[in-house]
């Protein structure tokens, strides 16, 4: 069968395109299933991908780079960070007896071996500019009575 397409002309694989709807339609069970079945084959795999943070993925063990840089880390530092979130287990964070708490905790944290910095909110710098000046203060103050009794 030729059907002329769009403006009456002959469009080059349409009766290839109808045989292939009528074979889907006749036999849409079967593809139903094979669709399901590579599906579920293909997300078999999943559980063998991966997502690495490494950097050194990236390079071979004989990068020029990658040695020069892991023996400056040697010699100066290595920065990996770790985050601990806090939450109260009721009520608001900023009260005397919870920056309190924090800030017991941050100074427990200078003491771990290896670390270098601790940020919290109890040692955090608040910036501020006021015209042509810049003011840096502590954003919890220190001396407004952290103190919780």
């Amino acid at each position: 069968m030729v059907k002329a397409g769009w403006r009456g002309k002959r469009v080059f694989g349409d009766d290839t395109v109808v045989a292939y709807a009528r074979w889907l339609v006749r036999r849409r069970w079967l593809v139903v299933g094979l669709s399901i079945v590579l599906a579920l084959g293909l997300a078999s795999g999943m559980r063998f991908l991966s997502f690495s943070t490494d950097y050194r993925v990236f390079f071979s063990d004989k990068n020029p780079q990658l040695t020069a840089f892991e023996e400056l880390q040697n010699i100066y530092t290595k920065d990996d960070n770790l985050l601990i979130a806090i939450k109260p287990a009721e009520g608001d964070l900023f009260t005397a007896e919870t920056l309190t708490a924090l800030a017991a905790f941050t100074e427990a944290a200078w003491q771990t071996p290896f670390s270098t910095r601790v940020d919290s909110l109890t040692n955090f710098q608040h910036s501020a500019a006021v015209g042509d000046d810049m003011f840096v203060a502590d954003l919890v103050d220190p001396d407004a009575g952290l103190d919780a009794n």
